[in-house]
């Protein structure tokens, strides 16, 4: 998956204008981030790359590239 790809998931999911550059922003420092996200992003991006991710890892990622770098592991 691509990075484009990605981002364009996670502004699907979350409604917010996530930028690549803003995928290294703290989630607390992301304008209108809920937690409730994280959990619908894990999920869309498990779906589109067929398979789990690390839970464990996945919530301890304190930023969207963190997440990023789960799913392309």
């Amino acid at each position: 998956m691509t990075k484009e790809r990605f981002v364009e998931l996670v502004r699907t999911e979350s409604g917010l204008e996530i930028t690549e550059f803003g995928l290294s922003t703290p989630f607390d420092g992301v304008a209108g981030w809920d937690s409730m996200y994280l959990l619908k992003v894990i999920t869309v991006v498990e779906a589109e790359i067929g398979r789990p991710l690390s839970v464990v890892r996945a919530m301890e990622s304190k930023c969207l590239d963190d997440i990023y770098r789960v799913a392309t592991a």
